[in-house]
């Protein structure tokens, strides 16, 4: 019976610890580069950063649109196109121009002074990276911005992507991965 109780308090104690290392930390010690107070929040599952004039759809794709409840859908590239071609459609927030941003417009909502992830969480919601899980891309983030010409030669297979985690750098990955999408639209 101890070797079954020393067992359990081992496996919780892990468990506990994995929890609490994926939590966001921002440095105390440096100042918030994208405070609150510089989106907007529609309350129709839409924030505005009020530098850039860019319109956010506050969730990923899949959750819940008020509060960013449920599950990411995870999108290969071209089922991420199709998300915003269907938010189009259904007239998503009232607006009609929704696409996946470029990198440097996703680029442009890293919080540089946090990670695990590297956003303003009480604006963008994002759920912290599982390392027990067998998906590897849950804060790795679609763009529009393709690669043309990857390091095989191969032309179009390719297109950036950025993950929100900690060491915030645009990756390349096949178009056929999946991963997160965040949709947005020019408000001029």
């Amino acid at each position: 019976m101890p070797n079954l109780t020393l067992k359990l308090l081992i496996t919780l104690t892990s468990v506990l610890s994995l929890n609490l290392a994926h939590a966001q930390y921002c440095d105390p010690e440096l100042p918030l580069h994208h405070p609150s107070n510089e989106y907007t929040q529609h309350g129709d599952g839409t924030v505005t950063d009020n530098r850039s004039g860019l319109m956010w759809r506050k969730c990923s794709i899949g959750e819940n649109i008020q509060d960013c409840t449920g599950e990411p859908q995870l999108l290969n590239w071209q089922e991420a196109h199709l998300a915003a071609a269907t938010a189009n459609n259904q007239i998503f927030a009232g607006h009609t121009n929704w696409r996946l941003p470029n990198i440097k417009e996703l680029m442009s909502l890293v919080e540089r002074s946090c990670e695990e992830p590297a956003i303003n969480s009480a604006i963008f919601p994002i759920k912290s990276k599982d390392y027990t899980s067998p998906e590897l891309y849950r804060t790795n983030f679609w763009t529009s911005t393709p690669n043309y010409m990857n390091s095989y030669g191969d032309m179009n297979t390719e297109a950036l992507t950025l993950d929100f985690s900690y060491e915030v750098m645009p990756g390349t990955v096949g178009k056929n991965q999946k991963m997160q999408a965040r949709l947005v639209r020019d408000t001029n």
